[in-house]
This record gives structure tokens, C-alpha cells and sequence, in this order.
């Protein structure tokens, strides 16, 4: 039995921790033995206990590329400070638990690879974002330095598209493995819309539009603000649900101020987190991203699995996710005028929105299954083993 310990940035449920959960969930539990390691309580937790995954919160993970938000003056002092206690911390974890392998679930923590390192088993860094251009996280070191030396720390390093891969760690050569994301649809076919439209006051038979992500200007929420404004001009029956939290209150000001400002208070509707997306995503008759960076696009997939035709930004993820043309359109970011119209034309043709839903329900099922990604990981967690 493999004996493996899961760290992860967060105790939320939004792309990285989704990936984390459907991994720990479907790992073959007759060769491995998963111990999620939370940072503090959350959603994910809860989610953990409810499918009887090992977990333990302790607040010894802190981020040596922390949120932006919280990088203020003196955080670097703090994080240096308490170094060396959180190591011991971690080392003796992974000796008191016999653990044979650390999976390290997004860039932002440094401590669980360079405890692995001294305790002498093999580390595998689960890399899902970009560092050049990302506004969301804060970096005190070089990029360049700073993939160096995630490659020096890592066995194996997994990225979630090729994209990203040839970004950030273009020399890696057979370290780097590329395991697309994957979901469960089944999961996604119990969504009630018309709760959640009798929730929102939306009629029946009225087009919805829907963004799900982070309130960040990675995930550029005042575009969709914009396209929805755009569309409302020549479609007023339509409504647009965006769902996902504040992560930057500055920037959720600027969003609720354009609302108001453009008569959008009773078509564009903010309903911050929530934990029913099968509700959100079966109400939804195009899903919308807008993003400036995105290593996947896991609400893509959620909303393929059901049969939903996706609009996309050119930003990286999205574009091995969609099938231009076939699942739906990728566009380019920051551009309001083309995502409208790539929106409008689904709208407007409800036949070519169902033939480009089933495309993308196709598509889902040959290469993003939560299954077909845990063999994945599997198989590269294997490959760290037998380096060794």
C-alpha cells in the first residue's frame, strides 16, 4: 500500500481544490492510501468527510507565493519566521505516518517539497497556474528562479495542459506530464433549473447566460459585465448568472458600480459562492469565460458534460478544452464585441447551440472523465515511485 500525503493551498472548492477531490475520491484504494493535508476549514473539508477521505487540518502550510490580497508589508518576515517549524512540523508528519510519496496541489506551497526532500521520499508537484502576468498571486522570487527550483524539488511535475507546460517548464523534458482534468458527469445530471430560476425570478423560457470563476482579474468578470450589457442592447429577455466568490473586493466594487451604472440590476445576477453548479449549469443555456489566463477551464467541461455550448477566451487552457467551431467558440480576451457575438450567434440559431452541446457532451466523455484523470495521476505517481 502506498501511503500518500496531499497537500493543498486551500480549503475552498474552486479549480485546483475540484481537481484535488476528484483524485483523492477515485484513487484506487486497494495501492494507494490518501491523507489530505487542509490548511484550515472549508468547503473542502466537508466535502472529504462526506466521502470518507482521510484528511487532517493543521495550520502549518503557508504560501510562499501567497494571494495578492494578503501580501502586504512584512508577510515575507512571517513566512521566513515560522520556516523552520513548519518543516519539522511536516517532516515529522511524514514520519510518524510512514508516508511514501508528497503531492504538493498547486505552485503556492513550497514547505511540503522541501520536506519530502530532507525525509528522502519522492515529491510530485501538481502545478495549475501561471506566474508571469497573473495578478492574483504575489511572487518574491523570479519566475524563472522559481520553476528551477520546483524542478529540482519535484520527481514529477503534473500541468493540466500542454500549454502550460511549454510555458513554464519548456526543458523538463519526461519530468513534466501533461493529465487533463476530469469531471464525473453524472454528478452534474441532477441540477434542477427551474429552482434556481424560480430563485432568481427568471422566466421559463428565458435565455440564460452564465459565468462561474473567481471574482479576480484573472478571470475578468467586468468583460462578462460588458458582453452582458452588449447583448441586453438586441436580446433584452436575457438573464446572466455569475456565481463565484470576492476575491478581490476592490475589484467586485468596480463590477456592482458598472451593473448598476448600465440598468443591469434585474438581468445580471451576482450570487456569489455556491455549492449547487448542477442547478446553476442545468438553468444555463451558454456558458461563458471570460479569462486572461487559464492553464484548463474546469467549468468548460462541467457545462460540455451537459450538453451546454461553451463561448471561450484564446488564453491559454480553453483552447485544447473547445473545440472551436465544433463544442462551441474560443475568442479572444478582453474583447466584449466578439464574445457577445460568438454568445449571440447560439442564441439566436437554438439548433446549431444543441448540435455544438452534444459535440461537447461527446468530447467530455472521450477525454475529461474524473476517471480517465485519476488513472493519469496514477500513472505518474508510479513513475515518481520507480525513479526511486
Amino acid at each position: 500500500m502506498v501511503k500518500i500525503l496531499f497537500l493543498s493551498h486551500d480549503a475552498e472548492l474552486q479549480g485546483a481544490e475540484r481537481s484535488l477531490l476528484a483524485l483523492v475520491t477515485r484513487l484506487d484504494r486497494r495501492r494507494f492510501e490518501p491523507l489530505v493535508l487542509l490548511p484550515w476549514p472549508g468547503p473542502l473539508q466537508e466535502r472529504l468527510q462526506e466521502a470518507g477521505v482521510p484528511h487532517l487540518v493543521r495550520y502549518i502550510i503557508k504560501h510562499w507565493t501567497p494571494y495578492a490580497k494578503h501580501a502586504g508589508a512584512g508577510y515575507l518576515w512571517r513566512y521566513l519566521r515560522g520556516w523552520r517549524q513548519r518543516l519539522w512540523s511536516l517532516m515529522r508528519l511524514i514520519e510518524d505516518r510512514a508516508i511514501d510519496l508528497v503531492y504538493t496541489n498547486t505552485t503556492t506551497i513550497l514547505d511540503g517539497a522541501l520536506a519530502a526532500k530532507r525525509a528522502g521520499v519522492p515529491h510530485l508537484w501538481h502545478i495549475h497556474e501561471y506566474l508571469d502576468g497573473n495578478p492574483d498571486i504575489r511572487a518574491f522570487l523570479p519566475h524563472a528562479w522559481m520553476d528551477r527550483l520546483i524542478l529540482g524539488l519535484s520527481d514529477r511535475i503534473v500541468t493540466p495542459s500542454q500549454t502550460l507546460a511549454s510555458i513554464r517548464f519548456p526543458q523538463a523534458g519526461e519530468k513534466v506530464k501533461v493529465v487533463y482534468n476530469g469531471i464525473e458527469p453524472s454528478r452534474l445530471e441532477t441540477g434542477d433549473g427551474h429552482r434556481l430560476r424560480g430563485e432568481r425570478r427568471i422566466p421559463a423560457d428565458a435565455p440564460v447566460v452564465t459565468f462561474l470563476g473567481a471574482i479576480s482579474h484573472t478571470k475578468a468578470p467586468l468583460t462578462f459585465a460588458q458582453v452582458a450589457a452588449r447583448i441586453t442592447e438586441v436580446r433584452p429577455d436575457v438573464h446572466f448568472l455569475l456565481a463565484g466568490v470576492g476575491a478581490d473586493p476592490e475589484l467586485e466594487m468596480r463590477l456592482r458600480a458598472f451593473i448598476e451604472s448600465h440598468g443591469l440590476g434585474g438581468r445580471l445576477h451576482l450570487l456569489g459562492f455556491r455549492r449547487d453548479v448542477p442547478d446553476l449549469l442545468a438553468a444555463t443555456t451558454v456558458l461563458v469565460s471570460t479569462s486572461v489566463q487559464e492553464t484548463f477551464g474546469r467549468t468548460l467541461i462541467e457545462a460540455m458534460a451537459l450538453g451546454k455550448p461553451v463561448v471561450a477566451t484564446r488564453c491559454g487552457g480553453p483552447e485544447e478544452v473547445v473545440a472551436d467551431g465544433e463544442t462551441g467558440f474560443v475568442v479572444p480576451p478582453k474583447d466584449p464585441e466578439a464574445t457577445a457575438a460568438a454568445v449571440l450567434k447560439l442564441l439566436n440559431d437554438p439548433a446549431l447551440a444543441a448540435r455544438m452541446g452534444a459535440a461537447g457532451r461527446r468530447r467530455v466523455e472521450r477525454h475529461f472523465t474524473a476517471e480517465t484523470y485519476a488513472r493519469g495521476i496514477e500513472a505518474v505517481i508510479k513513475e515518481a515511485l520507480a525513479g526511486r
